[in-house]
């Protein structure tokens, strides 16, 4: 629908006035940012229930959901072979409605209201804004709410645990719940939580973390990964299942990807030369916590859809480009190009964000 577009467009438009103007002026202020965050909410929420995004996984889930809804949650859980959290999920949200698009937006509501919780504990209003429209345009973020919503909801809550850690805040029980709900929703996110808490007892030198990142970009070149790894993988189920030459064929894309790993480091360079400039403590953990995620790709490179490992790392991206930039003197410009440039990768890209709704 045109009306959706332009809706879109007159909120981007908005988005970069407010990023461009002072605080606490007439245009940015708490009240505008946190208004124009929910009108966002909104025009996702509509674009999912009314988009069909139907994915290979997604189907899957919407098979399970619309027979949930005749189950107890014992029937539920002896049912599916998911993790156990997950499950309820679907299982509570049967319960309200059976209606696929209920289902879509539950996640949706899940998932944003989790970014946008631990992301307010890190930002101003109309950062937190201008973070959460870069969310939004980012290439991995829409998959991952319709297509990998296991990993998708889980990344959410590890998402609270990484802002806990980073502002140093005291809140263990929000830390240590975070850490441990997270594997409920996707087993593979139990190696993050593991690194999350060896790094909030243990503070790495970031030259020792960039020494072993390094040494894991060796095995990854060289595919020795594969051959002194894989004996790990058999600890977490669906790396496992990702490891067999059939799943590897039918993935297509090839293992240890070069791209990928160029990908990655792109990032470890940008982080390292801002914080040069910056000195920033906050920051310089979360690169910690980016190149302790990377390298758990790293490790696992050699398995099927290893993009979907490196994604706990990538979904930091738009953290460690805009943190930083928010502490540079000219910093309204710089945010503001770095949002245009959001958004055309986004639509180059073929973003759902930037697709025609159709209403059923």
């Amino acid at each position: 629908m045109a009306v959706m577009l332009l809706i879109l467009i007159a909120t981007t438009v908005w988005v970069l006035l407010i990023s461009l103007s002072r605080p606490n002026t007439i245009i940015n202020n708490k009240y505008t940012s946190y208004f124009t965050i929910f009108l966002l909410f909104v025009y996702v929420s509509i674009l999912l229930v009314t988009t069909d995004n139907i994915s290979l996984d997604m189907k899957q889930y919407i098979d399970e959901f619309l027979l949930f809804d005749q189950f107890n949650i014992v029937q539920a859980l002896g049912f599916s072979s998911r993790e156990s959290l997950f499950v309820i999920f679907q299982w509570l949200t049967a319960q309200i409605s059976n209606d696929p698009r209920f289902f879509y937006f539950s996640i949706w509501l899940v998932f944003a209201t989790l970014l946008i919780f631990s992301l307010r504990r890190m930002f101003k209003p109309w950062q937190l804004l201008v973070v959460f429209f870069v969310y939004l345009n980012f290439f991995l973020t829409f998959n991952y709410i319709t297509n990998t919503v296991r990993q998708g909801l889980a990344i959410s809550i590890i998402l609270v645990a990484v802002t806990t850690l980073i502002k140093n805040n005291n809140n263990k029980l929000l830390f240590y719940t975070s850490i441990i709900v997270a594997p409920f929703l996707h087993n593979t996110s139990i190696v993050l939580s593991l690194a999350l808490l060896i790094i909030r007892f243990r503070k790495f030198n970031l030259r020792t973390l960039l020494i072993l990142w390094s040494l894991f970009s060796l095995l990854y070149i060289t595919n020795l990964n594969s051959s002194l790894l894989s004996p790990l993988s058999s600890f977490v189920g669906d790396i496992e299942s990702y490891t067999s030459s059939g799943i590897i064929e039918s993935y297509g894309s090839g293992v240890n990807r070069l791209d990928f790993l160029i990908f990655s480091v792109f990032w470890i360079i940008y982080s390292c030369f801002l914080y040069s400039k910056t000195k920033n403590e906050q920051y310089k953990t979360l690169i910690r916590i980016y190149i302790a995620f990377n390298i758990y790709f790293l490790a696992f490179g050699f398995i099927a859809y290893s993009d979907r490992i490196a994604a706990y790392s990538w979904f930091l991206i738009p953290l460690l480009v805009l943190y930083p930039l928010f502490k540079l003197p000219n910093r309204r410009l710089t945010v503001s190009v770095v949002i245009i440039a959001f958004i055309i990768v986004s639509i180059s890209l073929g973003s759902l964000l930037y697709s025609q709704p159709i209403i059923y």
